[in-house]
């Protein structure tokens, strides 16, 4: 074989090397996440090569687009490759990409789709009930609207300080996009149902920070009791 066949073969050769598709898979690829600021996180991230099971895997992560600092004072890679907040500030708020390599092959790089991270949060309630008068053995409606809630809100009913369940509340969630509206009816209303109610809105990831709307009275009238008239 002459001396230039040969440089040609190895040049092939190395070409082939360097254009060589990455057999690496996801096995745990990161995704989209909401989270509660002042508390711990661990963002997980693994990969497994499909030709050689068991071999060695390294994992970093990109934030934005350069990598983490290994030396981030809250934000930690473990030893397993998963990212730990250690807690979650308002800050972190971002793109997080996972990076895995063959260990001593950074040709074989693969990177995760972009994962943002989100701040779990619930603002005040935008519409609250409104008072009314009714008579007796008519139907009321009460409504409401949340604030903007992330992940979004459910309602519930309170009167006079308590939960209310003596009537039938409906809910629709998303509404104007990340809002949630709220009807309670009362049917066949009486005395019973004189009080005063407040609609409750509830992040279901910060369960201790609810978020009250404005007391709507209601004041239930009595039917005029018919009297007899006698010649």
């Amino acid at each position: 074989m002459s001396c230039r066949r040969s440089l040609s073969i190895l040049l092939l050769s190395i070409t082939f090397y360097n254009c060589a598709v990455s057999t690496l898979v996801f096995t745990h690829e990161p995704t989209n996440q909401v989270v509660v600021v002042g508390r711990p996180f661990v963002w997980d991230c693994t990969a497994a090569d499909t030709e050689n099971d068991g071999a060695a895997v390294d994992i970093r992560w990109k934030l934005g687009n350069g990598y983490l600092d290994d030396n981030h004072p809250r934000i930690h890679r473990l030893a397993n490759g998963s990212l730990y907040f250690s807690p979650v500030q308002s800050e972190d708020i971002a793109n997080y990409t996972c990076v895995v390599s063959l260990r001593g092959r950074s040709d074989s790089a693969v990177e995760s789709s972009p994962a943002f991270l989100r701040i779990a949060y619930i603002d005040p309630i935008e519409r609250s009930p409104v008072p009314q008068n009714v008579s007796e053995g008519l139907t009321v409606y009460f409504t409401c609207l949340s604030g903007p809630s992330l992940p979004l809100a459910t309602l519930h009913w309170e009167k006079d300080g308590t939960n209310f369940t003596g009537g039938q509340a409906y809910e629709t969630q998303g509404f104007g996009g990340n809002k949630t509206s709220g009807t309670l009816q009362i049917d066949n209303t009486d005395g019973r149902h004189a009080g005063q109610y407040v609609c409750v809105a509830v992040n279901p990831m910060l369960p201790q920070q609810p978020e009250r709307s404005q007391p709507a009275t209601l004041v239930v009238e009595a039917s005029p009791t018919p009297t007899n008239e006698t010649a």
